[in-house]
């Protein structure tokens, strides 16, 4: 924030804590001014060089909100703990809920093109770890899909690819294979 005075943080409202709390923990005053709070199902427009940018949120199944961000007609979709998260031993009433609350939220995104998006693909969940994926690929267009959230288990993206080839073959699922890689994408529509 200090280096980049136009910066803004898009943040959860359930993060969201006193001024003293976050200047304990060494988030600088700049941080602090640029800092957006939302909640879920909130949509708030910003000025931006190619036309407005527009910020919807979207509930998560677990913490805080998923974002979908719009600007110049492209949509960028970070999905943060958005996810189909079905596990061994949830009864059949839990898994009902989930799979009705997940889809509920993903099918707003029904018909998008989405050029970036952030996906859970978390291998704790086991044989379920695809779910939320391949349900987003078959609701939405996605240019570029970053899987998230598989903690350090970067064997899950090829595992992934392998299991389904399908559904795989409908975006650039760009492989991570450590900490700090970094892409280059063309701004090409």
């Amino acid at each position: 924030a200090g280096r980049y005075p136009e910066v803004r943080f898009l943040l959860s409202h359930d993060i969201h804590t006193s001024r003293r709390k976050y200047l304990q923990k060494g988030v600088p005053d700049a941080a602090l001014e640029s800092a957006i709070y939302f909640r879920a199902h909130e949509t708030r427009t910003f000025p931006c060089p190619k036309g407005p940018l527009t910020v919807s949120t979207l509930r998560s199944t677990d913490l805080g909100v998923a974002f979908l961000i719009r600007c110049g007609g492209r949509y960028i979709y970070h999905a943060g703990d958005l996810n189909w998260w079905l596990w061994k031993g949830d009864s059949k009433q839990e898994a009902g809920n989930m799979a009705a609350n997940f889809k509920r939220e993903i099918d707003t995104l029904a018909g998008l093109t989405l050029e970036l998006a952030f996906v859970p693909l978390d291998p704790r969940q086991e044989e379920y770890y695809g779910l939320g994926i391949n349900y987003l690929l078959d609701t939405a267009q996605i240019r570029h899909l970053f899987p998230m959230h598989f903690w350090d288990d970067y064997a899950v993206i090829p595992r992934y690819q392998a299991e389904f080839p399908q559904m795989a073959q409908r975006t650039q699922l760009h492989l991570i294979e450590r900490e700090g890689q970094v892409w280059e994408l063309s701004d090409e529509a």
